[in-house]
């Protein structure tokens, strides 16, 4: 994704009447798009959030979450299983901690509008960055065998 674009995006929020923490919000749902392997949707994340009128500093852990069945040695002997298939995936937290983020220090936009540009984007493409394309080079062999993948 050009740099713009996530600029763009960013402003058009912040005229509409959002403040800085809805226009992360925008921001990081695009670069959820250019760098899925690193972020987005299926993931989590964790934010700093430093509120300059009241001086108060703030951390919010939105990571994913293991299965409710996981255990400590489920991967003792068998690697290749916390990185691909069932049991590699995690309860994605993404969108549940943008949610708690906007409820708590946001909300100068309506929700939806956070969403508007990021599908935009996502159904008419975006460019990919150096490390994705370096991966899906890496993993290219995967994928194409993969039915989920292709």
């Amino acid at each position: 994704m050009k740099l713009n674009v996530g600029l763009s995006t960013c402003r058009n929020i912040l005229r509409k009447g959002g403040n800085a923490v809805d226009a992360a919000i925008t921001a990081l749902l695009c670069d959820g798009l250019s760098c899925p392997q690193s972020m987005g949707l299926g993931g989590g994340f964790l934010m700093t959030l430093y509120n300059k009128t009241t001086g108060k500093a703030y951390a919010i852990n939105a990571r994913e979450k293991a299965p409710a069945a996981a255990t400590l040695g489920m991967f003792h002997g068998n690697y290749k299983a916390a990185q691909t298939g069932a049991l590699a995936a995690a309860i994605p937290a993404e969108v549940l901690g943008y949610w708690t983020v906007y409820h708590r220090f946001g909300g100068g936009v309506p929700w939806r509008d956070l969403f508007e540009e990021p599908i935009a984007l996502a159904l008419n493409g975006v460019n990919i960055n150096h490390h994705l394309a370096k991966n899906i080079r890496l993993y290219e062999d995967h994928i194409r065998r993969s039915p989920q993948l292709t």
